[in-house]
């Protein structure tokens, strides 16, 4: 009779000797037998059933229920990253215009030194946030080739 460990599992071993040829050699013969999962094979669910009648349904309500928590689990999980993007998205959303009105604003400002005679002051008004800004695009733009490099790597191993 096959009887599962403490863990529900099923790991039946035997090894068989023949004793020794006339090389003296010994033959070992090894047949194993594993079980993994919610549900244990049908003869072990009879056996169940024999020792405790309706054991065999519990043992399949017990796998059936255990199933559809992690429905529920994985469906909450799901409903917590769409939340996450959306929070992230509209995040993102805020801070390009946050940049595109600052933008605005020191644009109007040197524009406003130009006209007041301060050429230079008003160039440098309106050019030194631009490069940073610009600066800022080009290092997201190549960290984010980079993720996609090391996410298709990472794909491609497994």
């Amino acid at each position: 009779m096959i009887e599962p460990d403490s863990d529900g599992q099923i790991a039946e071993n035997q090894s068989e000797t023949s004793p020794p040829d006339a090389s003296g050699q010994t033959v070992v013969v090894y047949r194993g037998v594993a079980w993994s999962g919610p549900l244990p094979p049908p003869e072990i669910l009879q056996q169940y059933d024999a020792v405790a009648p309706g054991a065999a349904n519990r043992i399949l309500v017990m796998a059936e229920n255990r199933q559809l928590d992690r429905i529920e689990m994985n469906k909450a999980a799901s409903a917590r990253e769409d939340k996450i993007l959306d929070s992230a998205v509209s995040q993102s959303k805020r801070g390009l215009w946050f940049a595109f009105i600052s933008t605005l604003i020191i644009i109007g400002v040197g524009t406003f030194l130009i006209l007041l005679d301060k050429e230079v002051l008003g160039l440098a008004v309106i050019l030194t946030p631009l490069a940073t800004l610009a600066g800022v695009f080009v290092y997201a733009t190549e960290t984010r080739k980079a993720e996609r490099r090391r996410n298709a790597a990472n794909r491609l191993e497994e």
